[in-house]
């Protein structure tokens, strides 16, 4: 009920310095993504986009790339602590795709969100002592905020993002038994989406 009201208080513009902050202190919560159910899903998706909407798409994104939303990394961290800030940080911006406009954050594609995906399918992989345990849940993440990005974003406008995205699939999909199921299983299901958006492109993976 209490969300109910929020939604109604977020639909009229006068009221935005009420709910701005408590609005961005919510979503902004470690526990936020997990904190969803299929009833408040829905209802949460369109306070957070309004809320986002108060600022320009490459601000919006600049802010969900900031690292100071959801689970953070402090300076002690361990190497396990920063990837699951990664990955989070990931999830979030998944998030905001999915709930936003079709090609709302086209704006901030290049030099923010492509940027972070290419440094998300490399995390981790030219430092020594880093497990491969450790990065395949930023590139989990990574695999599964492309596959929001090809559903909301028009195909023209991820032209960079594709010779990177397929590596990351050959990678993956090649060398299957160095991989864990929850990664085969993001690029598979990517290659889903792909084939569906695009089937004549990407009809090699068929």
């Amino acid at each position: 009920a209490a969300l109910r009201v929020l939604l109604r208080v977020v639909a009229v513009p006068s009221t935005t310095k009420a709910w701005r902050r408590q609005v961005g202190r919510l979503f902004g919560a470690p526990p936020f993504l997990a904190s969803l159910t299929r009833a408040t899903l829905p209802l949460w998706a369109r306070v957070v986009n309004a809320w986002l909407s108060l600022e320009t798409p490459k601000a919006a994104a600049t802010l969900l790339l900031s690292g100071k939303m959801g689970v953070t990394a402090g300076v002690f961290s361990s190497r396990a602590q920063e990837a699951e800030a990664q990955a989070d940080l990931l999830r979030r911006l998944a998030f905001a795709l999915w709930v936003g406009e079709h090609n709302q954050y086209v704006g901030a594609l290049q030099g923010l969100v492509i940027d972070k995906l290419v440094a998300a399918f490399k995390y981790g992989a030219a430092l020594e002592g880093w497990s491969a345990a450790v990065r395949w849940g930023v590139q989990v993440a990574a695999l599964q905020c492309a596959r929001v990005l090809v559903v909301r974003v028009a195909p023209e406008n991820l032209t960079a993002l594709w010779p990177i995205m397929i590596a990351e699939l050959q990678r993956v999909l090649l060398e299957p038994r160095e991989a864990p199921p929850a990664l085969l299983l993001a690029a598979c299901q990517l290659v889903d989406v792909l084939l569906t958006v695009l089937p004549d492109d990407f009809a090699p993976f068929g």
